[in-house]
């Protein structure tokens, strides 16, 4: 089956740019884009409350500058992907993103899957993929990505931040699931190349899977080792007690989305589960919530000023209004 309008989601390093920039290349029906943030931004604005407003608040964000490559080592602005720079005047979201990149398009979008309600609200045919990727991968690459062969320096925080957003990006897909079964999609993005039926829907041409390198991301091969980029090199990245503490808390989502778990010496979990209960309980009534206490549990100076900068916006918001 064929979706018009289709958003790659997840949570960080799990494998959306990669799936739009497959979708650029290789789909005859589709537009790739790659939006990083904007939904989330664009939903959470005050703005967005006032309908006079949307159109400006929709062409501010298209046309801010946003990292678009795996590295995040590029920036451009989402209506410059395609040399658009029109703005538009359409009273609708959708309106004006099909009048910037037409009627079909897919747009990889960091963490869109915990604003499904509001996004279902405004376009009911919409449909979420959500890419999960085997959580020791997005822990592994989240660690590693920017200053390889040295973690983050913030390692400990690091890792539990990553881990706990893929747990509350799993736990949302589940939810969409059983709500909007229609609606979604999930991808298993380790086994993309062996299930391709998967991708059929986004009209992919044949030879799709060859811009897919063999050794492009930090993928895990057991006994707590990583093959890393480019080179295909086996290293112990995460430790055994850092393997074991992923395998615990996402044990049951591993196994429904074909992630194995193996033998791994025991770890103190306590702490751990309580907060994995605490996010996934802020999650049933609010997900980007959820999302805004792992941020201040594990990055709370970021969040704070993340805060200041969004008290500031809603001031603006209402001095504007």
């Amino acid at each position: 089956m064929t979706y018009d309008t289709i958003i790659f989601c997840g949570t960080s390093r799990a494998g959306k740019t990669t799936l739009a920039k497959l979708m650029h290349a290789h789909s005859d029906t589709h537009n790739g884009l790659i939006f990083e943030g904007l939904f989330p931004a664009y939903l959470s604005r005050f703005s967005y409350l006032m309908k006079d407003a949307h159109s400006g608040l929709f062409n501010e964000y298209v046309e801010r500058p946003r990292y678009i490559d795996e590295a995040k080592s590029k920036t451009l602005a989402p209506i410059e992907q395609f040399e658009m720079r029109s703005r538009s005047d359409q009273n609708s979201f959708l309106g004006r993103v099909h009048h910037a990149f037409g009627a079909r398009w897919a747009i990889a979008d960091l963490h869109a899957e915990l604003y499904y309600k509001q996004l279902l609200r405004a376009w009911p045919d919409i449909h979420l993929c959500v890419v999960i990727r085997d959580p020791r991968d997005c822990v592994c690459a989240g660690l590693y990505w920017q200053d390889f062969p040295n973690a983050r320096k913030d390692r400990k925080s690091g890792f539990y931040k990553r881990l706990f957003s893929w747990i509350l990006s799993a736990h949302i897909a589940d939810r969409i699931q059983k709500e909007h079964p229609d609606n979604i999609t999930v991808i298993n993005f380790n086994q993309i190349k062996s299930n391709t039926e998967s991708l059929q829907f986004l009209g992919m041409d044949d030879g799709w899977d060859q811009d897919i390198p063999e050794h492009a991301y930090y993928s895990y091969v057991g006994d707590h080792q990583f093959t890393t980029p480019n080179t295909g090199e086996r290293l112990a990245l995460l430790s055994a007690g850092e393997c074991a503490i992923i395998q615990n808390l996402c044990a049951d989502p591993m196994k429904r989305y074909g992630y194995q778990p193996e033998g791994l010496p025991s770890v103190n979990m306590l702490g751990p589960r309580i907060i994995k209960a605490v996010i996934l309980g802020v999650a049933w009534f609010s997900p980007s919530l959820a999302r805004g206490t792992i941020d201040l549990l594990f990055s709370p100076l970021q969040h704070a000023k993340n805060q200041i900068k969004r008290l500031k916006q809603f001031i603006k918001d209402i001095q504007n209004f």
